[in-house]
């Protein structure tokens, strides 16, 4: 009696066999990185933890996390500043998760204490909510802008309160020359340019009221303010001449040092 084993096949491998699967955690959270350009590694563990509802993440968690969306081709990081590694997606990941065309991109350390502190706004108002906020770089990309146009003043984002109301967002670290802000003379200045982006941002050009919220240390905080009581003089003698000039903005000046990981500090280590 002969008897005939039959060979055993051989397993079909997987057609995703070595990739990395996407998941919903993965679009959210790199929807939220692309739409702030980029985050310090300490601060992608707290989004992380806000998203589960918890505290903040550690940062081997982090790093776990970017290593794998590294191996997957979705981001790039790297040392910026004297703080923990950065990451930013690639030009494709920034622009399939914001549905339009963006420049390659990365940060550098002229403007990464500025995207830090606004990152850092954005989780302690709203967290990991996709719906609360409107980027800068959303409002800077959703106008197509013919060769050689330059973009206007844009917010810092636009905080979504949870009745619908909607705030201008504007992050204030350094002190500008109090002229810059409101130049009585030329009656002119950065806040003109604050107020325009703002009504159009908050609800477009017709829009006649808007709210915006310096959000500014405590060195540019008695600048700021006595730049807007001149702006706001200044717009009770136009209102006193023009009764039908009714354009209002509400000015709110809030203290930044009061936001968890506005700046990297080695406390933080």
């Amino acid at each position: 009696m002969t008897i005939t084993m039959e060979q055993p096949k051989a397993r079909r491998q997987r057609s995703d066999r070595g990739s990395v699967r996407q998941t919903a955690r993965d679009v959210h959270l790199l929807t939220w990185i692309a739409q702030q350009y980029a985050v310090p590694m300490d601060l992608l563990a707290v989004l992380m933890g806000k998203r589960e509802g918890a505290g903040p993440r550690d940062l081997t968690t982090a790093y776990a996390l970017v290593n794998r969306w590294k191996k997957a081709g979705w981001v790039q990081s790297g040392q910026v500043d004297a703080g923990p590694a950065w990451v930013w997606p690639t030009q494709s990941t920034a622009a399939a998760y914001l549905e339009r065309k963006v420049t390659n991109w990365r940060p550098g350390l002229a403007r990464v204490a500025h995207l830090r502190a606004a990152a850092a706004v954005r989780l302690y108002r709203t967290g990991a909510d996709l719906t609360r906020w409107i980027s800068e770089r959303e409002l800077t990309t959703s106008q197509f802008l013919a060769k050689g146009d330059k973009p206007g003043h844009r917010p810092d984002g636009i905080e979504v309160l949870p009745d619908g109301q909607r705030v201008a967002i504007e992050v204030e670290l350094t002190p500008k020359n109090p002229q810059r802000y409101w130049d009585p003379e030329k009656e002119s200045g950065l806040l003109t340019e604050v107020r325009s982006a703002a009504l159009n941002a908050i609800g477009g050009p017709r829009n006649r009221s808007g709210e915006v919220a310096y959000w500014c240390t405590r060195e540019a905080r008695p600048v700021l303010a006595r730049a807007i009581e001149q702006y706001q003089r200044n717009e009770r003698i136009k209102r006193n001449r023009d009764p039908k000039y009714d354009i209002s903005i509400r000015w709110h000046l809030m203290d930044i040092e009061e936001v968890p990981g506005w700046k990297w500090s080695t406390e933080a280590e």
